[in-house]
């Protein structure tokens, strides 16, 4: 029986292989099965068939196919301490993986029908426990052996928390297997072309769950009236003695001390950064990117400059839509109507007024544009002759859009009719500016300038 995966170059590479394929489910199972090698349980001749998947036999000799002792070891379910009971040991391969399992402190019988066998797992046992490389990381429970029927039993047999039996158990002496195992013990057996697992679960009830479809050589049922039925006794479970138990706790610390010892440094724990409120990102909020490069403050006034600065030649032709830049005070344009200045007065930035005699009554006219000129720009310098390529470093002023002429007086009387107009003007009414800018505001008038409602008026 076996076949079931495929030929291994080693006992790694065939237990690799078992567990791939479903067979072998714990790592408990998977590392007493990569420490006891396969290998070392067959004759030197049959190295060569360890690591197949197969059955191995030599005469009385015999192994079981590497899948069925995987499915076997999954279903006893071992724990440390537990005592075990293989009925049909053989070379002792899967009571040696047991011990591993169960420690120090547990139970390992072997019950082999041939003699020959016996003493072929004994020589394997002790050599396994001095070749072994990894003995030293277990606390091994060392399997006892004896010659026997496993089915002449004493009826005086103690009972076992797992049994395995190695063939197939006739219909006549399944109960009699079955009462081997204590209450929630089990029992693992090969019954009619079935691998079956029994647990017991009280005093005459047990659980039956088929593992795995198996074919396997029949117990020797002794014959009846046999003398022998009955003789063979399972060896005595004796306490250990209080060396055994000393130097079981000596190896107990020294293994601990040699796993802390060998294992790996631990990692430096990292330090928790302390995360950062992010900013809530509403709708149309876009993150400032962060600057590349942080400009000096020499770089910064250069661009300020290049931004705001405009060629004179820009200036003198008004190419990007700009007013020509104006190095003086411009002179302010005469009212309509109004007589030009008299010849010599060309640097008079003063308004122009005049007086025109109606009826005794005066009324004075303010050019359109403003009374005094920009702060700024009066008392700035005009360019020197030469350097009009030179770029000024004050933006120009904006455009003033043309407006109509002030009101005057026609016929005596104030032809402007946000002061009141249509009366005669008198020498206690004087046209506010303020007045007249609130109301000229209200019409809506565009002809309107902003001299007039600072300066303008009309004075009665």
């Amino acid at each position: 029986m076996g076949g079931a995966v495929s030929c291994g170059r080693d006992n790694d590479d065939l237990i690799d292989k078992l567990k791939e394929h479903g067979y072998i489910k714990t790592p408990l199972v998977e590392d007493v099965f990569r420490t006891v090698d396969r290998g070392q349980y067959l004759l030197k001749a049959h190295r060569d068939q360890a690591y197949k998947d197969l059955a191995w036999k030599h005469e009385n000799i015999h192994l079981s196919a590497p899948c069925i002792y995987s499915e076997v070891m999954e279903a006893l379910e071992l724990e440390e301490g537990l005592s075990f009971l293989n009925l049909g040991s053989g070379t002792g391969y899967l009571s040696t993986m047991v011990g591993l399992i169960i420690g120090s402190t547990g139970v390992n019988h072997g019950v082999e029908l041939h003699s020959d066998v016996v003493d072929y797992a004994r020589t394997r046992l002790v050599k396994f426990i001095r070749t072994c490389e990894c003995f030293d990381r277990f606390e091994f429970c060392e399997p006892t052996f004896i010659v026997g029927n496993s089915l002449n039993l004493s009826p005086d047999t103690q009972l076992y928390d797992r049994v395995y039996c190695g063939a197939a158990c006739p219909v006549s002496h399944v109960n009699y297997l079955k009462k081997l195992i204590k209450i929630n013990g089990i029992l693992v057996m090969p019954f009619e072309d079935q691998l079956q697992q029994y647990t017991r679960t009280a005093e005459g009830t047990w659980g039956v769950k088929n593992i795995l479809p198996v074919s396997f050589a029949p117990l020797v049922v002794p014959e009846e009236g046999a003398q022998d039925i009955g003789s063979v006794k399972s060896p005595p479970v004796n306490p250990r003695s209080l060396h055994d138990l000393c130097r079981l706790q000596i190896r107990r610390l020294l293994r601990v001390k040699l796993a802390d010892k060998m294992a790996p440094p631990p990692r430096p724990k990292r330090l928790k950064r302390k995360r950062r409120r992010r900013r809530a990102v509403s709708e149309g909020y876009r993150p400032r990117a962060r600057p590349t490069h942080r400009h000096s403050f020499e770089e910064e006034l250069l661009q300020f400059m290049a931004r705001n600065n405009h060629s004179s030649e820009d200036d003198e032709e008004g190419g990007d839509g700009r007013p020509p830049r104006r190095t003086a005070p411009a002179r302010r344009p005469a009212p309509v109507g109004a007589p030009s200045d008299p010849p010599g007065d060309d640097d008079d930035d003063t308004p122009y007024s005049h007086s025109l005699p109606l009826d005794g009554v005066v009324c004075r006219t303010v050019s359109s544009s403003d009374t005094t000129p920009d702060e700024d720009y009066e008392d700035a310098p005009s360019a020197p002759p030469g350097d009009e390529d030179v770029e000024s470093t004050r933006p120009p002023p904006p455009p003033r859009p043309p407006g109509p002429s002030r009101p005057d007086v026609v016929d005596g009387q104030c032809s402007d009719d946000l002061c009141g107009g249509g009366g005669p003007p008198s020498d206690e009414m004087e046209c506010s500016p303020r007045r007249l800018s609130e109301e000229d505001a209200k019409r809506g008038s565009d002809g309107m300038e902003e001299d007039r409602d600072r300066d303008g008026g009309l004075e009665g």
